[in-house]
């Protein structure tokens, strides 16, 4: 054994190598690059303004019934995407109508009205028993509740 044999070394391809350089290679390559920037920037430009422009009253939501015309600057498929995109985003993303609406629900189920006084109750009353006649009305309908 007098000769030692050689070892061969086998070279494993590097996943941040660079492709073979060439003229049509490296212009495809800048080419599916420059695609896929373009690609990228469409997409976010478009949830971006569909976000920006969200309608809580657009097609996906139940908030009205029927829905009304699309609203969102994108079209519908914008309506979708923002209301996709705020529902996986959480309720912090909500827009300020949104909000509004829910503090309004909050402040009215928790408003507890203060008695009024005998005597004012039957002067309204009077009020809108004289503008009920002067309507055509010949009483005023039996409430239920007080």
């Amino acid at each position: 054994m007098g000769k030692e044999a050689k070892k061969k070394t086998t070279r494993i391809p590097s996943a941040n190598r660079a492709p073979p350089d060439g003229p049509e290679r490296s212009a495809s390559w800048r080419y599916m690059r420059y695609c896929l920037v373009m690609l990228l920037a469409g997409v976010t430009a478009l949830a971006w303004l569909s976000v920006m422009t969200f309608s809580p009253t657009d097609a996906p939501s139940t908030i009205q019934y029927p829905p009304p015309a699309v609203e969102n600057a994108a079209g519908v498929v914008g309506a979708y995407l923002s209301y996709g995109l705020l529902y996986w985003l959480g309720k912090g993303a909500l827009d300020a109508n949104a909000r509004a609406h829910r503090r309004v629900k909050e402040l009215i189920e928790a408003y507890d009205a203060l008695p009024l006084p005998h005597d004012t109750v039957r002067e309204l009353e009077a009020i809108a028993a004289r503008h009920a006649k002067d309507a055509g009305l010949d009483q005023l309908p039996k409430l239920t509740a007080r």
